[in-house]
């Protein structure tokens, strides 16, 4: 099982670039894709809000179950604060922060076509969004292997070529059991 944890503010661009990633068809075939949102225990606003509206006790124990389950498999862990808590990160084999500057990310936002009010968006992106990404989602750059920033296409041949390799290890290292056998 490879477990890849990807983490950035909202608006940073984490489904497109799982998108690209999964371009490759070797990666798309084994790899399945798991929400930080899957696990918060309130609502979207408080989702952004803080950290502590995920229940990483439960995050921690699925990683785990479906670490021993499928241990052929890679696992994309996306969200928010992905890399924010220690327990979770220390089961992830490669961490990803997608960076962005606030006026792209702003413009990200403001394109989605879910924003309702723009008047209320802006009103939480002030009070709520803003004040996340410098209290929490900024501090998980200092605890992971690769932040993507301008040269996106690198970075995701950097990571397809890790997971591809992850992919061919697997397959080799089974094909060695059942000629023991």
């Amino acid at each position: 099982m490879f477990i890849l944890g990807i983490s950035g503010a909202p608006g940073s661009g984490k489904e497109n670039f799982i998108q690209n990633l999964l371009l490759e068809e070797t990666v798309q075939k084994n790899s399945k894709i798991l929400s930080l949102k899957e696990y918060t225990t309130s609502s979207d606003l408080n989702y952004l809000e803080s950290p502590l509206s995920v229940d990483w006790k439960i995050l921690k124990q699925d990683l785990i179950k479906y670490k021993h389950t499928h241990p052929n498999h890679i696992l994309i862990v996306e969200g928010l604060y992905t890399s924010f808590h220690e327990e979770i990160r220390s089961l992830f084999d490669l961490q990803c922060y997608i960076d962005n500057d606030s006026d792209t990310i702003l413009i990200n936002l403001l394109q989605d076509k879910n924003i309702g009010n723009l008047s209320e968006f802006l009103k939480n992106y002030i009070k709520i969004i803003k004040p996340s990404v410098h209290n929490y989602i900024l501090s998980q750059k200092n605890h992971v292997d690769i932040i993507v920033g301008e040269n996106v296409n690198l970075s995701i041949k950097i990571i397809q070529s890790a997971l591809k390799d992850f992919i061919q290890n697997f397959i080799t290292e089974k094909d060695q059991n059942e000629t023991i056998l």
